[in-house]
């Protein structure tokens, strides 16, 4: 089921809801969750790694936001943890986003885990958190978790 037809009823239901989809250019997005606004605290409550400040409210980004976010991730992640291997990271990793307003700025933070697996304590540089400003389209913030 392609979810991304969509995109609008996640804000509107104000639902988590997993997107699954495979792009037009063959780019796999893997499993992707947009969260709503209440989950603020739990994904930026990370107990082995830092995280960006909360902001003053929250935003719903887009798919083609999270794209351009998630494209531009790659190379930062070979070039920051060259020992991992991120051949699969399209497929492999359970991504969450939300969106932070800080001081009139639009950011999508990201909470990656392998497979899906959710926010863990430890775990090691294979679970991170990635911030994006949309505006500027570089990251502000991409911290990993340390290891167990």
């Amino acid at each position: 089921m392609n979810m991304l037809r969509f995109p609008f009823a996640i804000a509107i239901i104000g639902m988590t809801i997993p997107i699954t989809s495979q792009a037009r250019s063959g780019e796999k997005l893997g499993y992707i969750e947009v969260l709503r606004d209440d989950a603020i605290s739990s994904v930026l409550n990370q107990c082995s790694r830092s995280t960006p400040e909360k902001g003053s409210s929250t935003w719903i980004p887009t798919i083609a936001q999270i794209k351009i976010m998630q494209k531009a991730l790659l190379p930062v992640l070979k070039s920051r943890q060259p020992s991992m291997d991120w051949t699969n990271f399209s497929a492999d990793w359970g991504r969450r986003y939300i969106g932070i307003v800080r001081r009139g700025r639009y950011y999508v933070y990201g909470d990656y885990s392998p497979h899906g697996l959710g926010s863990v304590c430890d775990g090691g540089p294979a679970f991170f958190g990635a911030e994006w400003d949309v505006k500027a389209r570089k990251f502000t913030h991409l911290a990993f978790n340390g290891s167990l």
